[in-house]
């Protein structure tokens, strides 16, 4: 009897010892040097904020999820985000916002009932995943509206791939990562800008 609990504990021993740990992961923003920090061009202080980012069903889980050949996908086993990837990615693409508006703060839903952004951003995520080693894409509808959520000022899809250097999860979430870098960089200077811009010079012009 003795015998066979001394067999037993060693295979107990031997099969925590080699439990595969799991690893955790999170997007992150970046902060960009003050003395290269762009002011804000707008004419007088403005306030935004970002809605509920809604993402694809299948990204709503712990788990990381790839591409597989085909329709197929791949949920990882011990590589997981450390929290709710929507929360982390309207946290990061706001933090982003900031920095590439050049303004103060942008809060997030739900906001403060007696507070309302004059300027709202609604992103609708249609695909933010790829194959591991492969191409990893990220496929945005998004909406500006000005006048506090009342008038539609832009409506756009965007676009974008970036090949992963290599297989690893480290590597796959780091290229999600400079995806969502990329499309906040691309939208502000491009797009939500000057409709703002033009925005206020009309208010400009109707308050003269």
């Amino acid at each position: 009897m003795s015998k066979l609990f001394s067999i037993i504990a060693l295979s107990l021993l031997t099969a925590c010892s080699s439990t595969i740990p799991v690893r955790h992961y999170q997007l992150q923003s970046y902060t960009k040097a003050p003395e290269i920090k762009h002011p804000a061009p707008f004419s007088r202080a403005v306030s935004f904020g970002i809605k509920t980012v809604k993402l694809p069903s299948m990204l709503n889980r712990h788990s990381l999820v790839s591409m597989n050949t085909g329709a197929s996908i791949k949920i990882a086993s011990h590589d997981v985000w450390a929290g709710k990837l929507d929360d982390n990615f309207t946290q990061v693409l706001g933090e982003l916002l900031i920095d590439n508006l050049g303004v103060t703060d942008v809060v997030t839903e739900p906001w403060n009932p007696r507070f309302r952004p004059e300027f709202q951003l609604q992103f609708d995520v249609l695909k933010f995943s790829g194959e591991l080693g492969g191409d990893v894409t990220l496929k945005v509808h998004w909406v500006l509206s000005g006048d506090f959520g009342k008038e539609k000022l832009l409506s756009q899809n965007h676009e974008f791939t970036i090949q992963a250097r290599n297989e690893s999860y480290n590597e796959y979430v780091q290229t999600l990562n400079r995806l969502l870098i990329t499309f906040s960089e691309q939208i502000t200077e491009s797009f939500i800008k000057q409709p703002i811009l033009n925005y206020l010079d009309r208010e400009n012009k109707l308050n003269n």
